[in-house]
C-alpha cells in the first residue's frame, strides 16, 4: 500500500496532462466560498495515475463551480495515508491536487418515496406472492369509479414487489438473490391488461446505493442508477426520458455520490473503474451539460 501511497504522491508533480469536458464551459462563476489554497499543486501540472481510477469515494462535496472529490483504496482499511483528494473546476473543466485531509459538506437531492395510491384516485393495484420460493404472483387492477376488479397472473424471474404509482403508472421492483440483478419497470395497466413485464419501461438499475428515487422539478421522479449509467426522468402523464451518463462503475456503495450543485443542477461523481469522473445534469431540462475526467499520467 505504501508504494501506491508514493505513487499518489507524485503524481501530483507530473505535468504535461489536461482535463477532457464534454461540452462548451460556460463563463467563469465567482464562488461564494473560495477553500484554503495552501500546499494545493498547479492546476496545469495535475494528472492522476491509472490505478488511482479504481479507487472508492470517500467523499464528494461541492463549492461554487468546484467540485472536491476524496478516493481511498477500494478494498483496504481506509487511512489518512492512503487518502488522495482532487477537484474540478467545472468552469473550465481542469483539475487540481488537494490535500488529503480536506473535508466538505455533501449536499444531495431530496429523496422520494413513490405513493401507493393512483394520482387520478380512479384505479388501485395490488400484488399478491412474488416470491421465489413458493414462485407465484397475482396482480389486481380494481376500477374505483365502478368497484369492479381483474385478476391476472404475472411472470417473473425470481422476485418482483409492487413498488408504487408514478400517475396511474404503476412501478414494479424485480430483483435477485445474488448479483447485481435489482430493476425497476413502469407499467400502464390502462393501456393493456394483464400487465406484462417486457411490456414495460425499464427505469434503472436499483442497487449499489442507499437513495435512487429523487424528487425532480416539475413533479417529476427521477430514477437513477446505482451503476452510474444514466437518470430516468418520469412525469405524473409517464412521459419518459433518460439522459445517460456514459459512465459505469460496479453497482456498490462508494463508486457513485449524487450531489446538488449551483443552479440546481445534479452532480454525479464517480469511483471503482471512473474515480473522480465528473457529470452535471440539467434536473429541469432533463439533460447532459458536461461530464469531467482527470487526466491520466503517462505510464
Amino acid at each position: 500500500m505504501k508504494g501506491w501511497v508514493a505513487l499518489a504522491t507524485i503524481a501530483f508533480f507530473a505535468s504535461g496532462c489536461r482535463a477532457h469536458q464534454s461540452a462548451q464551459a460556460p463563463p467563469d462563476v465567482v464562488e461564494a466560498v473560495t477553500p484554503d489554497t495552501t500546499d494545493k499543486v498547479a492546476v496545469g501540472g495535475y494528472c492522476l495515475p491509472l490505478p488511482l481510477r479504481q479507487h472508492r469515494l470517500d467523499l464528494a462535496w461541492g463549492v461554487g463551480t468546484r467540485t472536491f472529490i476524496c478516493l481511498q483504496p477500494a478494498f483496504d482499511p481506509p487511512t489518512q495515508a492512503s487518502r488522495v483528494c482532487l477537484s474540478v473546476d467545472r468552469s473550465n473543466g481542469s483539475y487540481r491536487g488537494e490535500p488529503p485531509t480536506m473535508t466538505g459538506e455533501r449536499l444531495r437531492p431530496k429523496p422520494a418515496v413513490l405513493p401507493v395510491t393512483s394520482a387520478s384516485g380512479k384505479i388501485a393495484y395490488s400484488l399478491r406472492g412474488g416470491l421465489r420460493t413458493p414462485h407465484g404472483a397475482t396482480q389486481t387492477l380494481t376500477d374505483l369509479t365502478t368497484g369492479k376488479a381483474k385478476t391476472a397472473t404475472l411472470d417473473y424471474d425470481e422476485h418482483i414487489a409492487f413498488a408504487g404509482f408514478v400517475g396511474d403508472g404503476v412501478v414494479l421492483r424485480t430483483w435477485l438473490d445474488e448479483g447485481p440483478g435489482c430493476v425497476q419497470w413502469l407499467v400502464d395497466p390502462t393501456a393493456a391488461w394483464p400487465v406484462v413485464l417486457a411490456a414495460g419501461i425499464g427505469l434503472n438499475a436499483c442497487q449499489g446505493h442507499p437513495t435512487l428515487l429523487l424528487a425532480a422539478t416539475r413533479g417529476r421522479y427521477a430514477f437513477v442508477s446505482g451503476n452510474g449509467y444514466g437518470i430516468t426522468f418520469v412525469d405524473p402523464s409517464l412521459s419518459v426520458t433518460e439522459v445517460t451518463t456514459g459512465q459505469l462503475v460496479p453497482p456498490a456503495e462508494g463508486n457513485l455520490e449524487i450531489l446538488v450543485a449551483d443552479g440546481g443542477r445534479w452532480l454525479l461523481a464517480f469511483g471503482g473503474g471512473q474515480a473522480a469522473d465528473v457529470v452535471e445534469i440539467d434536473v429541469d431540462g432533463m439533460k447532459l451539460v458536461r461530464a469531467f475526467s482527470p487526466p491520466i499520467c503517462p505510464p
